[in-house]
């Protein structure tokens, strides 16, 4: 398919949003964001690697009561903003484990920064601090 037919795919399905991989070598090379009814990216990340939850001894499971946590600033905090507008998930700017599950959250996308690269961004539970989806390292933003 092309892109505007995977976007009219997204709609017919009732999805606002539309999440695209782009594969280099075989692996995800880039995330790219899109606004399905407007067919407007809204921001594309570039991917260092993606690790799986099958990877790291995992079964993945969904989000439940989840809360978006961003460690940094600048870029890292434009996809915070991004991510919690799409998925509608309340975002926080610290990783306190234990005042999130009293605050009821009981799943975490944790953006934590890194310095070789922009950060990594990880599906976590709250209670047991296990990875409940894969963990990808993002190199860089790109302007959308």
């Amino acid at each position: 398919m092309n892109l505007d037919e995977v976007l009219l795919e997204a709609l017919s399905r009732g999805a606002e949003y539309a999440l695209i991989v782009n594969v280099r070598k075989g692996n995800p090379g880039r995330l790219d964001l899109y606004q399905a009814k407007l067919r407007k990216k809204l921001l594309s990340m570039v991917c260092l690697g993606v690790k799986l939850t099958r990877e790291m001894g995992y079964s993945a499971s969904g989000l439940n009561k989840g809360v978006i946590v961003v460690e940094g600033e600048g870029n890292l905090e434009i996809l915070g903003k991004a991510l919690s507008d799409v998925l509608g998930l309340p975002l926080v700017k610290s990783w306190d484990r234990e005042a999130l599950l009293e605050e009821g959250y009981r799943s975490a996308i944790r953006l934590s920064p890194r310095r070789d690269y922009l950060g990594v961004l990880k599906f976590v539970d709250l209670k047991t601090s296990i990875a409940k989806g894969p963990m990808i390292r993002i190199k860089r933003l790109l302007p959308a």
